[in-house]
């Protein structure tokens, strides 16, 4: 399905024309709100009838995604699904509700969503990544043949032999943090998406245009940047880098499952930016 929200899509927003997002009313009404009766039937006749759903992202608000997988780790069956994606990042995300993924997940439907580049562009190679890893998950799935399976069939005598291998697990980020902007004025980024960075590492510096000052925004504490806002004027606490720390996926597992676990952080976007939407709560993950 290349659009589901083909109002939003037509007007170059994300948003309904009664300005609901619409990845926040799933599984939806039928008598409901044109957010929610779009929703009631996209899950009604597509999502319904699928044995597995990505729903495909990019980042928001002038903000740029590291192709990653985000996924409830809770659920066994997600877990298995994720692993199907070849070398993706994969990040622990329950999401909230409302959520395309989260309503199909809740209906024992394995769903994810998958993140990749910024919005309103067309960026070649995080379009490369997305397919190649999609290409894995239906090779896996038995969607599709593996070309290379395929060309050396007739040199495998043993049935058992022919077929695709099993692709190492993806790393997973599971720790992550939004590094906000204290001050206001130009962002300037020093750092790239998938760049790994050192606790103290300037990420980025902001600019006042009027005294010509830089404070330099500092990296926390040790990881790879798997979102990134884009060079652009900002507000004091603007969410300027998401760093994500790698872990194993036994640990991601375990913490996933803990009732204590780290909030999710993802887009939080500042409550400003999209008045047409409740305030996110602190570690609110925006897809």
């Amino acid at each position: 399905m290349p659009i589901v929200n083909v109002h939003g899509y037509s007007r170059g927003t994300r948003y309904l024309p009664d300005r609901r997002d619409l990845n926040r009313f799933f599984p939806g009404t039928r008598n409901g709100s044109i957010a929610s009766r779009i929703a009631n039937a996209f899950f009604q006749d597509i999502v319904s009838h699928c044995d597995m759903l990505v729903d495909f992202h990019t980042g928001s608000f002038d903000r740029s995604n590291l192709p990653q997988v985000r996924a409830d780790l809770t659920h066994p069956d997600v877990i298995e699904f994720s692993r199907s994606f070849g070398n993706t990042v994969v990040l622990h995300s329950p999401g909230n509700k409302g959520m395309l993924r989260v309503a199909a997940t809740a209906v024992g439907i394995p769903a994810v969503t998958f993140e990749a580049g910024a919005p309103t562009r067309l960026e070649p190679t995080e379009i490369a990544q997305a397919v190649a890893a999609i290409e894995r998950l239906m090779q896996q799935s038995g969607m599709r043949e593996d070309p290379e399976a395929a060309e050396d069939a007739a040199l495998v005598p043993d049935p058992a032999a022919i077929g695709v291998a099993h692709p190492e697990p993806a790393p997973i980020f599971l720790d992550s943090r939004w590094v906000r902007a204290n001050s206001g004025g130009l962002l300037i980024s020093d750092v790239t998406l998938g760049q790994r960075v050192q606790s103290g590492q300037r990420l980025g510096r902001v600019i006042d245009p009027l005294s010509n000052v830089e404070r330099y925004i500092l990296a926390p504490v040790a990881g790879r940047i798997i979102g990134m806002a884009q060079n652009q004027a900002v507000l004091p606490g603007y969410a300027a880098f998401h760093l994500g720390t790698e872990t194993s996926e036994q640990q991601a597992v375990r913490e996933a499952a803990e009732p204590h676990s780290p909030d999710p952080v993802a887009e939080d976007p500042d409550p400003e930016e999209r008045p047409e939407a409740p305030e996110l709560a602190e570690g609110e993950d925006y897809e």
